[in-house]
């Protein structure tokens, strides 16, 4: 029988931040980018703004989403109904009555954020904390590996069923509206961020957006996909050709997949981000095609599909158990196409598991 919680443990999570918030001498946080509300409550609505004191957490949204959060976030927040533009007032009210002194927030608001809160908080000193909330989703618990472990198999179940459809004369814009379908016909809620499907020529643009280009014997195509589940992200790249092979695409294909094998054995505790990129771009170097890799080797995943840590060749971020991170080398040369393998991976004490388990051997279309 499973043992993974049903939901995620918010008043463990809260009282982490209250241990964090303490320990830097912070009275607490103003919270409201929608990720971090989301990690912090389990809301999934997209107006809400937390307030995390020392004696008491505070839920504010509007009258949208007002029975669903005093139904979803009353055992550990006293929720508060506020209209738009009316929550400052609110929170300089709350913060009146706790008498704080040094509450920390997010740095990624914008200007006009600051200037209402800078004004709604008179007497307050604001602390710019980003990276504390950012730390604590680095390291997914029990429930969030559940959610991306789940979203990571119906990922693969897509890939086995489009395959089998897969052939020349259906277009990119056809394959990314079938992935949608199969996605959520499969059980997910929804796509972790829109698909690239890129064929042919288009193969060499690592972030191409699918068009109505038609699949031709010959074309690399690589798929670039993810589902969510629970609001936690799976990632996944596979490159199929349509045909049979050539030798040169044999060549680059099997390259990259030996960069992606390494660089995932190389995962370990410790380790420093780029350590593990270095291992991918030393596979690519013995067959010159380390300067037609132009991005870092992979990032977290997690509610949003790119997560810090990054692995690039300035991450100095030791990796920790726990992080779920993707491993994605590519290769990519103009007017000739591209290849790129990609899995999401749970790093754990004993070594990285892979969560998304598609064939990684090329696979040829008809």
């Amino acid at each position: 029988m499973s043992t993974t919680p049903l939901s995620p443990d918010i008043a463990g999570r809260i009282q982490t931040l209250r241990k964090k918030l303490k320990d830097g001498k912070l009275d607490g946080m103003l919270i409201v980018d929608r990720f971090n509300t989301r990690y912090i409550s389990g809301f999934a609505g997209t107006a809400s703004q937390i307030l995390i004191l020392r004696e008491s957490a505070h839920f504010i949204t509007d009258a949208r989403y007002t029975q669903r959060a005093q139904t979803g976030q009353s055992a550990n927040f006293e929720v508060h109904e506020s209209r738009q533009g009316a929550a400052a007032k609110l929170l300089r009210k709350l913060l009146r009555k706790s008498g704080a002194k040094k509450i920390a927030f997010e740095g990624e608001i914008s200007f006009g954020q600051y200037h209402d809160y800078a004004e709604a908080f008179a007497g307050v000193k604001l602390v710019e904390q980003s990276a504390m909330l950012q730390k604590m989703r680095w390291l997914k618990d029990a429930y969030e590996i559940d959610a991306i472990r789940r979203a990571c198999k119906i990922t693969d179940a897509v890939f086995s069923r489009l395959v089998t459809e897969l052939k020349a004369g259906i277009s990119e814009r056809e394959i990314y509206n079938r992935i949608n379908f199969l996605g959520t016909d499969l059980g997910a809620e929804g796509p972790s961020f829109p698909a690239i499907i890129a064929s042919g020529p288009n193969s060499s643009k690592p972030h191409y957006v699918p068009g109505d280009r038609r699949l031709e014997a010959g074309d690399f195509l690589t798929i670039d996909m993810g589902v969510s589940v629970r609001g936690y992200c799976s990632d996944m790249t596979r490159t199929v050709v349509i045909g049979k092979a050539s030798d040169e695409q044999r060549r680059v294909y099997e390259c990259v997949r030996k960069a992606e094998d390494c660089a995932f054995k190389a995962l370990a505790v410790d380790k420093r981000g780029q350590e593990i990129d270095e291992e991918a771009r030393r596979v690519l170097r013995t067959q010159n095609l380390e300067d037609r890799y132009p991005h870092g080797l992979g990032h977290g995943v997690g509610l949003e599909i790119h997560e810090n840590p990054y692995m690039n060749k300035t991450c100095s971020t030791k990796l920790k158990a726990g992080m779920i991170i993707t491993v994605e080398p590519g290769v990519y040369i103009p007017g000739w196409g591209g290849v790129r393998v990609e899995d999401t991976a749970l790093l754990t004490e004993n070594g990285p598991e892979r969560l998304t388990e598609s064939t990684r051997e090329l696979v040829e279309i008809g």
